[in-house]
């Protein structure tokens, strides 16, 4: 980690689904969420394409929007990604720590 850059922590697709359909944790996920700056949060591109994917087939395009607004244009949430040649550490990841594609991705 570089000198005086702040952790970040890794929200997965459930948070955030859990926030955006108020789900029964929604109140402790909008805690969460608005007791750190958006800087400090991260989330990767498999998670957002999930989450694009639920919020689409709900015909939820609004509130898609929203959240895409909220995280990149208002916000500053880091987008993880992996190149090709990364994802292939995934399957080892699988296979070695017992792990679903998401969870391992």
């Amino acid at each position: 980690m570089k000198a005086g850059r702040l952790a970040l922590y890794f929200l997965d697709t459930n948070i955030w689904l859990e926030r955006l359909l108020n789900q029964a944790k929604a109140p402790e996920v909008k805690q969460l969420l608005d007791a750190l700056d958006s800087s400090e949060f991260a989330l990767s591109d498999f998670s957002l394409h999930s989450i694009c994917v639920i919020l689409g087939r709900s015909r939820k395009l609004a509130l898609l929007d929203q959240f895409i607004a909220d995280l990149f244009v208002q916000g500053n949430v880091t987008l993880l990604d992996l190149t090709g040649p990364e994802i292939q550490t995934v399957t080892a990841a699988m296979q070695t720590r017992r792990l679903d594609f998401d969870d391992a991705y």
